[in-house]
């Protein structure tokens, strides 16, 4: 497994002031190999007090078969964090602990879980209860287009904010069966300060 990341270390973005904040990102995988389902594409940051008011994949093409699906969402640790290892675990929302700090509920005042810093996943990966976009199948036979948010999700209401910055990362569901040589995806997301 490989994490990529785009341009969220040089250029992380701004936080949102006073209203809401888009922000469009975009990964060009240049070997064949690179699209693994292992792989995980680190493309944007949901900053430290804000929510994920909405969010888009678009994908070129990425595969001339039918098999190719993808995956967007939080991942598993915090930006200028390690990446989750067994001696570096990531946070995971089900194992909240005194003293970590803890998501904040919606405007509408749902009770979200904690996320717990040291109690998750080993390894990393889009963090448990936190994909916006699964098994979308955009991107096949040889066609891109554009997928959102899936329909069971309400971001500002299913994620929150958190007081650290998370990121937000993509990853192949099902690997391409007939891969081509390149391929460019994007992200698009709206956030806002609660």
């Amino acid at each position: 497994m490989t994490v990529l990341y785009g341009d969220v270390n040089i250029n992380p973005g701004k936080a949102a002031i006073g209203g809401a904040r888009f922000d469009y990102r975009t990964y060009v995988a240049t070997l064949a190999a690179t699209l693994a389902t292992t792989n995980i594409f680190v493309l944007g940051i949901l900053p430290a007090n804000h929510r994920l008011l909405d969010l888009f994949l678009e994908v070129g093409p990425g595969d001339t078969g039918t098999a190719l699906t993808w995956n967007v969402g939080l991942l598993n640790w915090y930006l200028n964090r390690p990446e989750p290892a067994a001696a570096t675990p990531g946070w995971d929302m089900y194992n909240g602990t005194p003293g970590i700090p803890a998501q904040v509920g919606s405007a509408s005042g749902a009770a979200l879980p904690a996320e717990a810093d040291g109690l998750g996943a080993t390894s990393a990966a889009i963090a448990t209860g936190f994909l916006a976009i699964s098994a979308s199948t955009i991107g096949r036979s040889s066609a891109g287009g554009r997928a959102g948010v899936s329909a069971s999700v309400t971001p500002m209401i299913t994620y929150g904010s958190s007081k650290f910055d998370r990121l937000i990362g993509v990853q192949l569901g099902v690997a391409p069966t007939t891969g081509i040589a390149a391929c460019k995806f994007s992200i698009g997301y709206l956030i806002d300060q609660p």
